[in-house]
């Protein structure tokens, strides 16, 4: 059965140009288990982990806004959305950085949550008012709970 599983999960990777060098094996193999208890399966989803100044023109080329972000995520897929994930999400080193000092917890826990708002949104989850981004913030804790970290939001 754990074969058969493991067989259609997505192909992941996590790539870093800034950050400790153990970062990207820490992300992948924590998204692994995100994803797999998220039921995604096939396809592949591709994490980067970008200074300011690359997420700065990233942003401003995909949203048409000034200054870093958190994370973007770029669904790859159709229109509809159909089919096995086919993304790239990109979080910004420095934003989680000052984001994780503020919290009280590492930069890696915060890259992952960054990580894990992008692959929701490959669920369908959406962050556009008060009442769905409490919703995603919400699921955001569970998943990383589920896998053994402390919750970011629940106070």
């Amino acid at each position: 059965m754990i074969g058969q599983h493991e067989a259609s999960e997505p192909s992941l990777s996590v790539c870093s140009e800034c950050g400790p060098a153990s970062l990207p094996d820490w992300m992948q193999a924590r998204l692994a288990r995100i994803a797999d208890l998220l039921d995604l399966t096939g396809g592949r989803i591709t994490v980067a982990v970008v200074d300011e100044p690359t997420m700065a023109r990233l942003h401003l080329a995909r949203l048409n806004r000034r200054g870093p972000t958190d994370v973007l995520t770029f669904d790859l897929r159709d229109p509809a959305g159909s089919g096995p994930p086919d993304a790239d999400i990109v979080v910004c080193f420095e934003v989680a950085s000052d984001q994780a000092r503020r919290r009280g917890h590492t930069v890696q826990l915060e890259l992952l949550l960054y990580a894990v708002h992008g692959l929701l949104h490959l669920t369908g989850l959406t962050d556009d008012d008060p009442i769905e981004a409490g919703r995603m913030h919400r699921r955001e804790d569970e998943l990383i709970t589920a896998i053994g970290l402390s919750p970011v939001y629940e106070s």
